[in-house]
């Protein structure tokens, strides 16, 4: 089975997968693992592509300054409509995976959003210290779950997240949230309770968030 990746005009990934025997089932099998494999590669590849305006590379983007209220609303009712047709992508925190133990972290205070529904991330650094967030940040992501959540905003932009399993706090959540979306270089739209909305740009750019601001409007 050979599988051919085209990632950019500058990398070329190819999935070779030696065939033992001519059994249909094997075949498809195999053929299900190479394309899987090639997946995982395509979604690494782009991450270490140099990014540069003209190809819309997401490593050129400023979240602080390319979002705001009216695209993350046009962000969550893309959701909202995708859940409803049956075609989010939402991604569970692993069961098997580590997860914070409350008895050891204790720290007060819930998560304030502001009027569209976006978390607020003013002053989100001034508490160092603060023993949910260490417990965050010492918190080892499964690597597998990663590279499917990266797959999936490279293809639809748009992913939920997930993490009753991985912390009991609001707070905690979207402090994980924030950190994925950090490592992954995406943005995180929203959170509710304990799933967050996450948003990456592909490469090149799929979704037109004007267009769909104009949709919502209209």
């Amino acid at each position: 089975v050979n599988v051919n990746v085209d990632v950019d005009v500058d990398v070329n990934v190819n999935v070779d997968v030696v065939n033992v025997n001519n059994d249909n089932g094997v075949q498809e099998e195999k053929q299900k693992s190479a394309t899987d494999c090639a997946n995982i590669v395509s979604a690494f590849a782009k991450r270490i592509t140099p990014r540069s305006k003209d190809n819309g590379g997401a490593d050129v983007i400023n979240y602080d300054t390319s979002m705001n209220g009216a695209k993350r609303s046009a962000l969550r009712n893309l959701a909202g409509r995708m859940k409803r047709e049956g075609t989010m992508s939402e991604f569970e925190w692993p069961t098997y995976s580590e997860s914070i133990d409350l008895n050891m972290v204790h720290s007060s205070g819930e998560v304030d959003g502001d009027k569209d529904g976006h978390e607020n991330t003013e002053n989100e650094n001034d508490n160092e210290t603060d023993p949910l967030q260490s417990a965050i940040n010492s918190l080892t992501i499964d690597h597998g779950w990663m590279e499917r959540v990266d797959g999936s905003l490279w293809e639809k932009e748009l992913v939920l997240l997930k993490l009753n399993n991985a912390v009991a706090k609001k707070k905690g959540a979207k402090l994980l949230g924030q950190r994925v979306a950090k490592e992954l270089n995406a943005h995180v739209a929203q959170v509710v309770g304990h799933t967050v909305l996450l948003y990456r740009p592909g490469l090149p750019p799929v979704l037109d968030l004007e267009k769909l601001i104009e949709k919502k409007v209209s």
